[in-house]
């Protein structure tokens, strides 16, 4: 898959890509956890040809999968941008 990835960046041209949204642990199909590497892979992806990694926290984060974020499963892995909504408050009070 991350070959895939790899050669998907090269046929759309590195620098027509602003950057990468993924969900580091999915909760729509189950709470799927990826391989460590491959999560790692996709930075190292980033970081070769200067696109961004946007993680979303929306269904994983704020402690739902034993640590704050769920990015933080994935030892070197820090998003360049992170998404969250409904988790911050807890529903305990309005934000807005």
């Amino acid at each position: 898959a991350l070959q895939a990835l790899h050669e998907q960046i090269l046929l759309e041209n590195p620098n027509d890509i602003a950057a990468i949204c993924i969900e580091p642990i999915t909760g729509a199909n189950g709470w799927l956890k990826p391989p460590v590497k491959y999560v790692q892979g996709i930075r190292a992806l980033c970081d070769e040809y200067g696109i961004l990694l946007i993680c979303d926290e929306v269904m994983a984060g704020f402690g739902r999968t034993g640590k704050m974020f769920s990015f933080e499963h994935f030892e070197g892995v820090q998003p360049d941008i992170m998404t969250f909504a409904k988790g911050l408050t807890g529903s305990f009070l309005p934000l807005s």
